[in-house]
């Protein structure tokens, strides 16, 4: 063979091993892009997956966090009914002790007043002289001005102790002894025909207009008798004041009448009490 006739064979074997490492590179950098795509689609699934893991969690954190909180909002609730009824229970119970131990006092006061005023009367009934005295109404008949009195015999005595003094003339009691007293009046009044509702006011005062006690009496329209008791306790009284009553009302007391047996007024000494 002439070197003429093996150049275009060279010539085309060099062309030929030329297309081949060209098909070879472009396979291989296509072979590389794949690797490539397939890497970065994996990087992205656990991306995904890592952001699907992280969303589950954070879910599952707010639930928890919002179960804890109902949990411990109704245990706050709970806890503040349970405060409120015991709260509530407190209360009721400290009135209830307030209220009987107002009751007691209250009772102890009615049966040491029952025993002091027992104390005064002798067996046979009598008025033990000095400490006490008591008067009843002499004139049935209610009108305005000084109300008349006079006192009950007994035996020997009276119902005006020695430590008293009453005076018919100006229908005043007087106290020869100073000291504190318990004054109380009783009133029984019934009505003839058609009385007119109002009111009546006894006022008690001593020989210097000081009053000392006043007493409101309602007087009904429908006829009904009334029975009505006023008491006080006078801190002090000197020697010789003088009691008197009298009544005053803007009512028209012309047919209302005042029961004499069960109408009157009395005291006793509550400080230095004597007995004989």
């Amino acid at each position: 063979m002439s070197p003429v006739s093996s150049r275009p064979r060279v010539t085309e074997i060099l062309l030929w091993d030329g297309c081949l490492l060209q098909r070879y590179a472009t396979a291989e950098k296509r072979k590389q892009t794949e690797k490539e795509w397939e890497e970065e689609r994996r990087q992205r699934q656990r991306q995904t997956h890592t952001g699907h893991t992280n969303i589950t969690i954070l879910i599952l954190i707010l639930t928890m966090s919002t179960k804890d909180l109902e949990s411990g909002e109704n245990g706050a609730a709970r806890s503040g009914c349970r405060r409120m009824d015991a709260c509530l229970i407190s209360a009721v119970l400290v009135l209830f002790a307030l209220f009987i131990a107002a009751l007691a006092g209250a009772l102890f006061f009615a049966l040491k007043l029952q025993s002091q005023m027992n104390s005064l009367r002798e067996p046979d009934g009598e008025y033990k002289a000095g400490s006490s005295a008591y008067l009843r109404a002499t004139n049935s008949e209610v009108k305005s001005g000084v109300m008349e009195w006079e006192s009950i015999q007994y035996g020997k005595g009276s119902t005006v102790g020695s430590k008293f003094s009453y005076h018919s003339d100006h229908h005043s009691l007087k106290v020869n002894k100073a000291g504190s007293y318990f004054l109380y009046v009783q009133l029984n009044l019934t009505c003839n025909h058609q009385c007119e509702s109002g009111s009546l006011d006894i006022i008690f005062e001593d020989n210097t207009k000081n009053q000392l006690l006043q007493c409101t009496v309602d007087l009904p329209k429908n006829n009904q008798p009334v029975a009505h008791k006023c008491w006080d306790v006078i801190p002090h009284l000197v020697k010789g004041s003088r009691l008197l009553a009298r009544i005053s009302s803007q009512t028209d007391l012309k047919n209302w009448v005042l029961g004499l047996n069960s109408s009157g007024f009395g005291m006793f000494l509550v400080d230095g009490l004597e007995t004989e």
